[in-house]
């Protein structure tokens, strides 16, 4: 229920943050490879779309709200019944792993932009590191 906050960050804080950081790098949060993504789509878009390219960063405004809101609706608030159980030491491995590479290529988009550049030919992308 997101309509009410339900308390579960106590629980499972490990999960709470997996979602909030993967919530935000999927919406493009300044310092991970959705950033990238989404600022090239805006400066490629810029001059010829100026509208296009307002629609946007108002559309990843709208789904950076909408990540932080279901953040605070599940994690926050009272203390709901028990029963939930924080990630494994697998799954949080896992995530781990995706989470270092989203970091990595955003914080160091380069070699991973040419290397995409080159898996789709010709690109327009040019001195964005």
């Amino acid at each position: 229920d997101l309509e009410r906050p339900s308390g579960h960050f106590e629980r499972i804080p490990l999960l709470a943050g997996a979602l909030l950081l993967f919530g935000l790098a999927s919406v493009g949060l300044p310092g991970t490879f959705g950033f990238i993504a989404e600022d090239l789509l805006v400066q490629g878009s810029a001059d010829d779309f100026p509208y296009l390219a307002l629609a946007l960063v108002v559309a990843t405004a709208i789904n950076g709200i909408t990540v932080m809101r279901s953040f605070f609706s599940l994690f926050t608030g009272t203390k709901a019944p028990a029963g939930e159980r924080d990630l494994t030491l697998r799954e949080w491995a896992t995530l781990s792993v995706v989470l270092a590479a989203l970091l990595v290529a955003g914080i160091w988009p380069g070699p991973t932009v040419r290397w995409l550049g080159e898996i789709g030919g010709t690109t327009s992308v040019h001195g964005h590191e």
